[in-house]
């Protein structure tokens, strides 16, 4: 084989493992980048929809307790507006992948709400007496059951968390998983550089240094150039050049 080619050939085969190593560690990181994202991104969204359904949770209580005040416009105003908050945080909740722990709770969530639904309904009946709105109506049919729903609320909230905890966990793992076909490609593209120097000392090197060494003694001491190069590429193919040449000029003089 010829020099250039033995050069080349090992060149090729470190850049081939370096571009492999790269290749599969790009490949690596896309792969868990999507995911993560998609799934730290749902978790995001449910504790976001949590929130929402919480605030309406607190409006409700707000708009109940002006019930009890006797002010029924603005109570009824503020419940109005808390039905709709609910609405719109469980139907974001329900717009992502659940979690199978969330699916349960999210039901009891939505019988919490229609059984509001239904409160409201008596609510905003004009046949229903403003006496009816009393603190201990408030605290049986209004405040236990808003404590329900917001300590599943919290449960939601506590099981995305978790989640996202895991994600960034996970994360970090698949980080170094990555990062494994790139440090064995440097380690051994390291033990191919040492090798390969080995093999350019022998092959390359070496045999120069015999051409050069004969011609010295051929030139001090007329001694017969004899060097022992087996190669069979461009230095053999040097070496058999000089020993023509030295015998053609020998043949002159």
């Amino acid at each position: 084989m010829k020099i250039r080619y033995k050069i080349l050939s090992g060149f090729v085969i470190l850049a081939t493992m370096l571009l492999i190593a790269g290749v599969i560690s790009i490949i690596e990181l896309t792969v868990i980048s999507r995911s993560v994202n998609t799934l730290v991104a749902d978790n995001y969204k449910s504790i976001e929809a949590a929130k929402i359904i919480d605030r309406a949770i607190q409006k409700q209580n707000i708009g109940a307790l002006l019930l009890v005040r006797g002010k029924q416009a603005e109570g009824q105003k503020m419940i109005i507006m808390a039905d709709s908050l609910f609405n719109t945080g469980n139907e974001l909740m329900h717009s992502i992948t659940l979690l199978p722990d969330e699916e349960p709770l999210l039901d009891s969530i939505k019988t919490q709400h229609v059984y509001f639904q239904g409160l409201w309904t008596r609510v905003f009946d004009k046949n229903t007496p403003t006496q009816v709105f009393t603190i201990e109506w408030y605290y049986g049919q209004v405040f236990q059951p808003a404590m329900e729903t917001q300590m599943l609320i919290g449960r939601v909230v506590d099981i995305n968390q978790r989640m996202m905890y895991k994600s960034a966990a996970a994360i970090e793992t698949n980080a170094r998983r990555t990062i494994m076909p790139t440090i064995v490609a440097i380690i051994s593209a390291v033990i191919f550089t040492l090798i390969f120097n080995y093999f350019i000392n022998v092959y390359f090197v070496s045999p120069i240094v015999k051409i050069t060494k004969g011609l010295e003694n051929s030139a001090q001491f007329f001694t017969p150039f004899n060097v022992d190069i087996d190669t069979k590429d461009e230095l053999f193919d040097l070496k058999q050049a000089i020993m023509h040449f030295i015998a053609s000029y020998k043949t002159k003089i």
